[in-house]
């Protein structure tokens, strides 16, 4: 017999015993003495068992309005490598409130993608994501931005885009032309699940109300079945900046309704 067929008996060349270890009859276990004491153990009741339901999906909400200016961001990862590069919240730029993120790039970086900016363990497996912020960019930045799952080898990408040169590119496709120095609003919607969509929709619109994107586009992997990282990432090669404000990254079990 094994413990895999639940028989624990101590064999008779077990290192146990050498050690000192005496076995006992774990059939003696439990209440023991005289019959009134026996029948008051047997008399009680307990309630059926009750687990705790699931905690709802991960909910990253990020203004930068409680990290002082000038300190990164304590809720997300950043990746600088200290060379002019920087990621710091700032009181200078906002799109609402009183600060925003900067992300600032520089010359003779050793690699390409930093400074690179992501939240990461949300986990989210089922359920409609939405993702919004607010974005501002100087003339030369370039931005990469994605959503990935990483619990796989490799990882799969899901909604993404590139902005360079006032370009905002989507599959490589150009989707629209966005202005620099100004604050423009992304949403991004994707559904998850055993059958994930094999689309995603994405809107973008400037402060003043003008919307420049509102599409649906295919997914350029394989349907995206899970979210396990969303980040941005800064491509230039010189000491340009972009901003970030008004980060939500959420999951909702019931399909999100776009409004008209």
């Amino acid at each position: 017999m094994t413990p895999s067929q639940d028989d624990f008996t101590v064999l008779p060349d077990s290192p146990a015993l050498r050690l000192g270890f005496r076995p006992f009859d774990p059939s003696q276990a439990g209440v023991y003495g005289d019959v009134d004491w026996l029948r008051k153990a047997n008399d009680v009741s307990y309630p059926p068992l009750r687990i705790a339901p699931e905690p709802p999906p991960l909910t990253i909400r990020d203004d930068f309005e409680q990290t002082p200016a000038g300190q990164a961001p304590a809720g997300a990862s950043v990746r600088v490598e200290g060379k002019g590069d920087a990621i710091a919240v700032t009181d200078q730029l906002t799109a609402g409130g009183r600060q925003s993120l900067q992300l600032t790039d520089a010359r003779g970086l050793q690699q390409v993608y930093n400074p690179h900016y992501f939240y990461e363990g949300m986990n989210y497996s089922e359920g409609v994501v939405k993702n919004a912020f607010a974005l501002r960019y100087e003339p030369g930045a370039i931005i990469q931005f994605e959503w990935r799952d990483w619990s796989k080898s490799p990882y799969v990408t899901g909604p993404q885009f590139a902005l360079r040169d006032g370009k905002l590119t989507v599959n490589r496709q150009v989707q629209a032309d966005v202005p620099p120095n100004v604050w423009v609003w992304f949403e991004m919607t994707h559904e998850l699940g055993a059958s994930p969509s094999a689309s995603w929709q994405l809107r973008v619109t400037l402060q003043d109300g003008r919307r420049l994107v509102d599409a649906e586009i295919p997914c350029a992997d394989k349907p995206l079945s899970k979210v396990t990282w969303v980040g941005f990432t800064s491509l230039a090669v010189e000491p340009v900046s972009f901003y970030l404000d008004d980060f939500l990254l959420t999951c909702q079990r019931a399909p999100i309704r776009r409004d008209p």
